[in-house]
């Protein structure tokens, strides 16, 4: 089962599914305009990052917010051992890869966040906390067994999420006037 039919099975709220894009929201309705000022766009450093990023764009260009690229340092300390220094190695190298990610489009301002955790509690709790307008990720279109036993942070994210999410399929185009 894809993610877009698990999505429209198990959503509890309003979700519409456009060509190779999955909106979704929490909110049925805003009583004022919806003003995006922050876009949260996580990064897991695969092929699939940059469909999301240049919606991420073309939308922070349209509506004059900030990106915000967020990537989850996944520990690989089993539980109750003590961290050595490979783990600030691990956020140096990161940090660096992150910041390689820049808008697609000249004048779009762009910061960079890294926490360390479940990327999905990470990218939830982080919208929630900074006031995170629209979430724009990645979605690796697994479905069956790899979805299964690799799990998806996208369908997680939408579920769960507080704040409009739109998640981006690895093939998705974007057109621009831009």
């Amino acid at each position: 089962m894809s993610v877009e039919s698990n999505l429209r099975r198990l959503s509890p709220f309003g979700m519409t599914i456009a060509r190779n894009v999955i909106i979704s929201t929490t909110k049925f309705y805003w009583k004022e305009p919806l003003i995006i000022k922050r876009i949260l766009c996580p990064i897991d450093f695969s092929e699939h990052n940059e469909p999301a990023n240049e919606y991420a764009s073309v939308l922070a260009k349209a509506t004059g917010a900030r990106i915000i690229y967020f990537h989850t340092l996944v520990p690989s300390l089993p539980y109750g051992t003590e961290p050595d220094n490979n783990e600030q190695t691990n956020e140096d190298r990161d940090r660096e890869l992150l910041e390689k990610y820049k808008p697609t489009i000249e004048g779009v301002p762009a910061s960079y966040v890294i926490e360390v955790g479940t990327p999905t509690d990470r990218i939830i709790k982080y919208a929630r906390d900074n006031e995170i307008d629209l979430i724009v990720l990645a979605t690796h279109g697994r479905s069956g067994l790899g979805r299964l036993l690799m799990g998806s942070v996208a369908e997680t994210v939408l579920r769960k999420g507080e704040c409009p999410v739109l998640a981006v399929r690895a093939d998705a185009i974007v057109h621009s006037e831009n």
